[in-house]
Formats: structure tokens, C-alpha cells, sequence
């Protein structure tokens, strides 16, 4: 069974890996290519599992812009397997 203070070292780990690789993205996207965007994506997806102050936030931008979201939700949603037959 895994300890919940370990679980804890694991949430924090991924919320400073999810900044850390934002900011990469940040700095990566100026540069040619489109290596910039992927690494910032991965890393918000990082912050989102691990912050609920983040997941409140995304989803307070959601329901205030809810055309500039619709890509995003579109490719982080899971496929339903129903759907998929």
C-alpha cells in the first residue's frame, strides 16, 4: 500500500515538472520548429493533474472562453469506448 506522504512528494514533484517544462516550452517557442508547444502542453497537462487551484483555474477560463478551449478539451479528451465501435 503506498504511504500518503509519498503521494504528496509525488504531487509536488509533478507540479514543479509541469512549471519547469512550461517554462521550457516558453523559452523553446520563439526557436523554429514547433518543439515549444508540445513541451508547454505536457507540462500543463502536469500542473492540471496535480493542482486543484490549477483545475479550478482552467476551468473558470473554460466556461469564460469556451471557443479558444474547444481544440484543447477536443485532444485531451478520452475516447469513449462506445464511441469508438
Amino acid at each position: 500500500m503506498e504511504n500518503p506522504r509519498h503521494r504528496e512528494i509525488l504531487r509536488i514533484a509533478q507540479l514543479i515538472a509541469g512549471i519547469l517544462l512550461i517554462l521550457i516550452g516558453g523559452i523553446l517557442g520563439p526557436l523554429p520548429g514547433p518543439l515549444g508547444l508540445p513541451v508547454a502542453v505536457l507540462g500543463l497537462v502536469l500542473v492540471l493533474r496535480s493542482s486543484r487551484w490549477a483545475k479550478r483555474k482552467y476551468a473558470w477560463a473554460k466556461n469564460r472562453w469556451p471557443r479558444l478551449f474547444s481544440v484543447p478539451d477536443r485532444l485531451l479528451r478520452r475516447k469513449n469506448r462506445l464511441r469508438a465501435l
